[in-house]
């Protein structure tokens, strides 16, 4: 009976020690991590939209009537001043009829002027008088009717700028409505962006904005929501700069600043559901902690709710952690 029992409790503390290292066999090993402080910092938060070059001073010429064109005087690409004369059509037949009606509206004034002397003396009749009046009249209406057609046969840069490419070369033929050359001024230059619905509460006008490290402020700012687009207008006043009119850029706006504010590097923040999370370490194992954020930008988040500081939070290693996991801090 003493034998059967001994080899009974045999048994029984073989299959406890295989329990045993079997269950030692099956635990985790700690998981590695790398941690980081949270500390108290600045943080600025940034935006970055694509904006487009424009010339505060563009206009396209169009021809008002058709004809061939006679001479470009102005070359693409060249400076040319205000009323300054770019281009002409063939105009012999206006300017022929221009210049007769200005010699006809000149004799009509000559002899309105001896009629009034005439008037005096009693040798001109009122109703004489009233007829060469209305002669004169007609002609000056003439002579501005022929001016407005010799004008259309010309095209006259309307500011100090910069001419174009030309859609016409000489000897063409153009029809009336035929785009002529656009025409624009490369030293006054804006540039409009269009900014998300969200951010505009954070835009002001004289607000810093940087483009391609160059420093300027936005100009004017429409307090309007496109309904399709959910987004409102800028500009930025980029005057006095360089820059192809037309081509994009990427304007950074700076949307807000904090000083002294509990921060962590962005790799230390995960999400679930729409909620921000961070294990935090406790001993040798970590505590799972929802935070709130607050201001953010491309290295760090702003932490409101969630953290303290001093708090020590795992930065990389989050993969396969859970609430309570045992850890082994990374020591370069």
């Amino acid at each position: 009976m003493g034998d059967k029992i001994k080899t009974f409790q045999g048994i029984i503390l073989i299959l406890v020690a295989g329990f045993a290292s079997s269950f030692t066999f099956a635990q985790e090993e700690p998981k590695l991590v790398e941690t980081v402080v949270a500390t108290k910092a600045s943080i600025e938060s940034h935006a970055y939209l694509i904006g487009v070059i424009h010339s505060k001073k563009e206009t396209t010429l169009y021809a008002e009537t058709s004809g061939t064109v006679e001479k470009i005087s102005v070359p693409s690409g060249s400076s040319a001043d205000k009323n300054q004369l770019l281009a002409s059509l063939k105009s012999d037949t206006f300017q022929r009829s221009f210049e007769l009606a200005q010699v006809s509206a000149r004799l009509a004034q000559e002899r309105l002027e001896r009629l009034k002397t005439l008037k005096k003396t009693g040798f001109s009749s009122k109703v004489e008088f009233e007829k060469i009046q209305r002669e004169m009249l007609d002609a000056q209406i003439e002579a501005h009717r022929t001016r407005h057609d010799l004008e259309q046969t010309q095209f006259i840069m309307p500011f100090k700028g910069t001419v174009g490419v030309y859609k016409i070369q000489e000897g063409s033929f153009v029809s009336a409505g035929d785009e002529v050359v656009t025409v624009y001024d490369p030293d006054d230059l804006l540039i409009d962006i269009h900014i998300p619905e969200e951010m505009l509460p954070f835009i002001h006008v004289g607000q810093q904005a940087k483009i391609a490290g160059k420093v300027a402020q936005i100009s004017s700012l429409q307090k309007t929501i496109d309904p399709e687009t959910h987004m409102g207008l800028a500009r930025i006043d980029f005057s006095g700069q360089e820059g192809f009119i037309g081509t994009s850029v990427t304007v950074e706006l700076l949307l807000a600043h904090k000083e002294d504010v509990l921060t962590l590097p962005k790799e230390a923040i995960f999400y679930q559901d729409d909620a921000a999370y961070v294990y935090v370490v406790q001993g040798q194992k970590v505590n799972l902690r929802k935070v709130k954020i607050g201001l953010e930008n491309e290295e760090k988040k702003e932490i409101i709710e969630g953290l303290k500081e001093g708090d020590v939070v795992v930065l990389r290693g989050q993969i396969s952690l859970y609430d309570g996991r045992a850890i082994k801090v990374y020591k370069p």
